[in-house]
């Protein structure tokens, strides 16, 4: 007995000192008392054991001691192993002939706190006996949570994941990794109904209060930022991103004009690190603007790497504002050819995709039937939704296009600003268009033979003014630059409402910048770095605007290979 309680001391012994290798301490629990128990050879062993809970069919007419029968709840976290103190202290969760029901036992921690490590003796029996008791421990799991009930467990880990057999866990102490960046209030080891057997001889917790876990700054960026949906009505973008991992307190949302970033981004949010969700429906957005979002964990004033970043220009609904409108907005109205548009083709613009325009043409003219909407004054169109007539007819709008024109005199002779549209479906399809001029005209027409007759049941078009879009400082546009001998050639699209351009040139990455150029008009500029060949430069480009703000486009790499330096000599 000596032997197994000095075995079992030195085992905790080295892991607190593994434990504080890596800042982690055990989790202790509140409420403790102390308890004194007494082998056959009269050797005493005092512990702290806590006053846990616990629920479930707990064995109540075997009495095989103190921890068995008067502390059954409180065994798996007395110290004591299988047998150590002279078979009184077989743990919670050995519980036999009970009502098949999950039970648990756990306790509360004393300041919310973030498990790293969890270290587990399962219950082990001799194999004389017919059967082994550590494989009730299989498919029981390490749970963790806020609330007393447990009603919003997390689980740390489930016994068998890390390959455990029911022989394996007869080989003494188990310890397995934690991987959550999420801190807790109660932990607990958990037996499912179908585990009514379920036994453990020993549990602890091993991590960092939530202050200690807190106290740096998140090294990682969030992963997997997306955009998940754009409502069709407002525009409003929801985003998504993968939860942290490593303790973080806070997700801060950026929203940003530039594709690198600008002196007006603005922090949209201060979210719950464990909120992964966030919609942008700001009304303030300006249409035609294409906004930038990246996600960055903090902690405190700690603010980690941003993610990189997901784009959505804003749009608005043109012709109306909602799908459900009845009728257009005020100064537009339905254009079309045939003989009767005006009692039909209003049905493309309801709101209701139960009615339909059914312009019905002669044979020989299916094929020039438009319907569409003058909008009073020429707008950018982004994209378009169209809904076609019932699944009977999907044919007849199968393979339209987008047309559009600025000639009121001969507006249905225009061109088309989509590619053909596939209609497979009685479904809502959105397409984007191919071309961002400005156009006041625009309608649907099927260019190819074959059945049309305008059968539209709800047409939207999505869009914009030219003059709404340039009216915030762009990043410029079409960044590139290629490696000329010795030089690297850095070339950007004019930005609107630029006075100038700053060149930026990094050899770290994009830790840190080196300013090349500033204040210069030019659309061009041309880097000669003495280390070229040894080192991977990379470069950026700002718009600057009248007051010193700044929007600037994303880094790139040069193509191509830099030529090394040649010996120039001079002669005097």
């Amino acid at each position: 007995m000596k032997q197994i309680l000095a075995a079992a001391i030195a085992s905790i012994a080295a892991l607190a000192a593994q434990a504080s290798e890596v800042n982690l301490i055990s989790l202790a629990v509140t409420n403790t008392v102390e308890t004194t128990y007494s082998d056959d050879n009269g050797e005493v062993a005092t512990n702290i054991q806590s006053v846990v809970i616990g629920v479930g069919g707990f064995n109540s007419y075997n009495q095989w001691g103190v921890c068995w029968w008067d502390n059954k709840k409180d065994c798996a976290f007395d110290g004591f192993g299988w047998y150590d103190n002279n078979g009184t202290t077989q743990a919670q969760g050995h519980v036999e002939f009970t009502s098949e029901e999950a039970i648990w036992t756990g306790y509360q921690v004393s300041a919310a706190a973030v498990v790293s490590r969890i270290r587990f003796l399962s219950t082990p029996n001799p194999e004389s006996d017919g059967w082994v008791r550590a494989e009730r421990t299989l498919g029981c799991s390490f749970q963790a949570a806020n609330s007393a009930d447990f009603s919003d467990a997390v689980t740390l880990y489930t016994v068998g994941d890390g390959g455990e057999t029911k022989y394996s866990l007869t080989n003494g102490w188990q310890e397995v990794p934690v991987s959550s960046a999420q801190s807790f209030t109660y932990l607990r080891f958990y037996a499912p109904a179908d585990k009514a057997g379920g036994s453990i001889a020993e549990v602890e917790f091993y991590g960092q209060t939530w202050a200690e876990a807190t106290s740096g700054t998140p090294s990682a960026a969030p992963q997997n930022l997306a955009i998940s949906s754009v409502d069709a009505d407002t525009d409003a973008v929801k985003l998504t991103w993968d939860a942290p991992t490593e303790p973080c307190c806070s997700a801060k949302v950026i929203r940003s004009t530039a594709p690198g970033g600008s002196t007006f981004d603005v922090t949209l949010e201060t979210l719950s690190a464990t909120t992964l969700t966030y919609t942008d429906s700001d009304a303030a957005r300006i249409p035609g603007v294409t906004y930038y979002y990246r996600v960055a964990f903090a902690n405190e004033d700690n603010v980690g790497p941003v993610s990189e970043a997901v784009s959505h220009r804003h749009v608005v609904q043109l012709e109306r504002t909602s799908l459900s409108d009845t009728q257009l907005k005020a100064g537009m109205s339905v254009i079309g050819y045939n003989w009767n548009l005006d009692t039909t083709g209003a049905r493309a613009f309801d709101g209701d995709i139960a009615t339909f325009a059914d312009l019905n043409a002669e044979e020989t003219d299916k094929v020039n039937i438009k319907i569409g909407v003058d909008l009073g004054s020429a707008y950018v169109i982004d994209s378009f939704k169209i809904y076609p007539r019932s699944d009977s007819y999907l044919y007849r709008l199968n393979g339209v296009v987008l047309g559009a024109s600025n000639d009121s005199g001969n507006w249905m002779n225009g061109t088309a600003i989509s590619a053909s549209c596939g209609i497979t479906a009685a479904q809502w399809y959105t397409f984007e268009t191919t071309d961002k001029a400005a156009y006041r005209y625009v309608y649907v027409m099927k260019p190819n033979d074959g059945d049309f007759y305008g059968n539209v049941a709800e047409l939207a078009l999505y869009g914009y003014t030219l003059e709404s879009s340039q009216s915030v400082l762009l990043a410029p546009e079409d960044l590139a630059a290629e490696w000329h001998g010795t030089r690297a050639v850095v070339t950007w699209t004019a930005s609107p409402n630029a006075v100038s351009y700053k060149v930026e040139r990094s050899s770290d990455g994009g830790a840190t910048w080196t300013v090349l150029a500033d204040g210069i008009t030019d659309t061009t500029y041309a880097d000669r770095p003495t280390k070229a060949t040894s080192i991977s430069y990379i470069y950026r480009v700002a718009s600057v605007d009248g007051n010193g703000g700044l929007a600037y486009t994303i880094s790139i790499t040069p193509t191509g290979t830099p030529a090394a330096p040649g010996l120039s000599i001079f002669f005097r």
